[in-house]
C-alpha cells in the first residue's frame, strides 16, 4: 500500500520519532535524492533547544496517522476502534 508520495524537503519517521515508537512504515525512494538521518537522540537534543518544532511535527503526526487509518480502512462502512486488550475467536 502507498500511504503517500513526499516531495522535496517534506519529512518521514516523525511518528516513531514523536512517539518514540518503532517505526511504523518503510521508505523507498523512486527518485535519486538526499537524505539526511537522524537518531532519535539527536531528534530529543534538538527538540530540547527548539521545542517550537514540536506543534508542526505533531500536525503532520496526526494527518498521516488519520490518512493511513483511511488507506488501511476496508472499502465498506466499518469502524476502526483501537482496544488494550483484544481476543480473537
Amino acid at each position: 500500500i502507498v500511504l503517500a508520495r513526499l516531495k522535496e524537503g517534506e519529512v518521514f519517521g516523525e511518528i516513531a520519532l514523536i512517539q518514540d515508537t518503532p517505526t511504523t512504515a518503510t521508505c523507498t525512494a523512486v527518485t535519486r535524492g538526499d537524505c539526511l538521518f537522524l537518531p532519535r537522540r539527536e531528534f530529543k537534543s534538538i527538540l530540547a533547544h527548539h521545542p517550537e518544532i514540536l506543534d508542526p511535527l505533531s500536525k503532520i503526526t496526526a494527518e498521516r496517522i488519520k490518512a493511513t487509518k483511511e488507506a488501511m480502512a476496508p472499502q465498506e462502512d466499518y469502524e476502526i476502534l483501537e482496544a488494550d486488550d483484544l481476543i480473537m475467536i
